[in-house]
C-alpha cells in the first residue's frame, strides 16, 4: 500500500514539468506553426479618459499602427496612443490546469485502487494519495499556466507584437475591406 502511494506521488511529481513545458516567453520566441491561421487575442489599452480598450484578434502591426478585428470590424489603433497590450498566448488558464490535475488525480486514483484491490485488501488510501497528488500537480501547473497564458507589452513594441498577428509582415492590401468596415475604434 505504501509503495502504491509513493508511486502515485512520484508520477505526479514528474507530470508537472510535462504539463508546464514551454510556458515561458523566452522558450517560445515565435508563435508556433500549429497555432492556426488566426492571430492571437489582444487587449489594447489606450491613453486618454475617453479611450475604451480594444479587444479582439490581432490582425497586423506596422511601425505606427495596430489592426484589431473587434466584433466583425477592423479597428486601426495608432501606436502613439497605446499604453499597453496584452496578448493571449494560449487558453489553458490556471483554473483549467487545476481542474485537469484534480481530474487526472482522481481518475488515476480510481484505476490504481481497482488494481490494488485485485491484489490486496488494504487499498483505501490509494485514491486519497492520488487525489492529493493531482491537487499538487494541478496547483503547480496552475501557477505556471497563469503566468504563461498572457504576454504583457508595456509599451507596445511593434516587432514583439507582430509575431502574434494573423499577418505578421503587415496588413496586406484589400484585407480591411474583406474582413469588415474600417474604423478607428470607440
Amino acid at each position: 500500500m505504501r509503495s502504491c502511494s509513493l508511486m502515485v506521488f512520484v508520477l505526479s511529481f514528474f507530470a508537472a514539468p510535462l504539463l508546464a513545458q514551454g510556458t515561458t516567453p523566452e522558450l517560445v520566441p515565435y508563435a508556433s506553426p500549429d497555432a492556426g491561421v488566426r492571430g492571437r487575442m489582444v487587449d489594447v489599452r489606450r491613453s486618454g479618459k475617453q479611450a475604451k480598450p480594444v479587444k479582439g484578434e490581432l490582425l497586423a502591426v506596422s511601425t505606427d499602427t495596430l489592426w484589431v478585428l473587434e466584433h466583425d470590424q477592423v479597428i486601426s489603433v495608432p501606436l502613439s496612443g497605446v499604453t499597453s497590450a496584452s496578448v493571449q498566448r494560449h487558453g489553458m488558464t490556471a483554473m483549467k490546469g487545476l481542474i485537469w490535475g484534480v481530474g487526472v488525480g482522481v481518475a488515476s486514483g480510481a484505476g490504481l485502487m481497482a488494481a490494488c484491490n485485485s491484489v490486496s485488501e488494504d487499498c483505501g488510501s490509494v485514491m486519497t494519495g492520488a487525489a492529493i497528488g493531482g491537487v499538487i500537480v494541478g496547483g503547480l501547473s496552475a501557477i505556471s499556466l497563469s503566468e504563461s497564458s498572457r504576454v504583457q507589452f508595456k509599451p507596445a513594441i511593434p516587432d514583439s507584437l507582430a509575431r502574434f498577428a494573423r499577418f505578421p509582415q503587415g496588413m496586406p492590401p484589400g484585407v480591411v475591406e474583406l474582413l469588415g468596415h474600417p474604423g478607428t475604434g470607440p
